[in-house]
């Protein structure tokens, strides 16, 4: 086997964080991803990646396995997710077993978009440089006429040759990566802070 996805994306879908994914970010993404790497983009997104009668927990880890990176939209409820956060550990898991993310191997395969502040991020999480969109996470016909909409196109465009220049370091694919082994064996602590785990209900 070998990579089939360049990206895995990972993000909320409920209101208002997958219609921001699918009206504001997609539509740019795409192509700017396409222009960067000088070639078609493969992207893996759960409306579209899994289909009728599929099992979708073991379709979600196939398509991580076989994904170069993960692109994370983050929010304080996405890591109260129990499927949002192993999407992102593994792949950390990933990093760490390659010596990335370290002094000598700064760069990562996990590129989070940051859609609030990260005061209840997990400390792991905290440390990890993303893209700043508060300001643009909008959802709306209203959001597409204000200037702030042209100003977004450009961060998404700037930021397209960061994620190319992750999925360019991605290592040969590892055949343990597709695992329950390996799977079990990942050790990344995405949990929220024991402070904030007084609400329930939010998987």
């Amino acid at each position: 086997m070998a990579y089939k996805y360049d990206v895995f994306l990972s993000y909320k879908s409920d209101f208002p964080f997958g219609d921001w994914v699918h009206e504001c970010l997609l539509p740019f993404f795409r192509p700017y991803m396409e222009n960067a790497l000088n070639r078609r983009f493969d992207l893996f997104l759960d409306r579209t990646g899994i289909a009728s009668g599929d099992s979708w927990p073991h379709r979600l880890l196939e398509a991580l396995s076989l994904s170069r990176c993960v692109v994370a939209v983050w929010s304080p409820f996405y890591f109260r997710s129990d499927w949002c956060r192993r999407e992102c550990e593994l792949m950390l898991h990933r990093e760490r077993q390659l010596g990335m993310r370290s002094l000598a191997n700064p760069g990562g395969l996990v590129l989070p978009i940051c859609l609030f502040d990260g005061d209840h991020f997990p400390e792991t999480a905290k440390e990890i440089q993303h893209l700043d969109c508060r300001k643009y996470f909008v959802v709306g016909d209203g959001f597409k006429k204000t200037e702030l909409y042209v100003e977004f196109q450009q961060v998404i465009a700037r930021w397209s040759e960061e994620v190319a220049a992750a999925i360019h370091r991605a290592p040969p694919w590892r055949r343990e990566w597709s695992s329950s082994k390996w799977h079990k064996e990942a050790s990344v602590d995405l949990r929220p802070r024991s402070g904030d785990l007084s609400f329930s209900g939010l998987e």
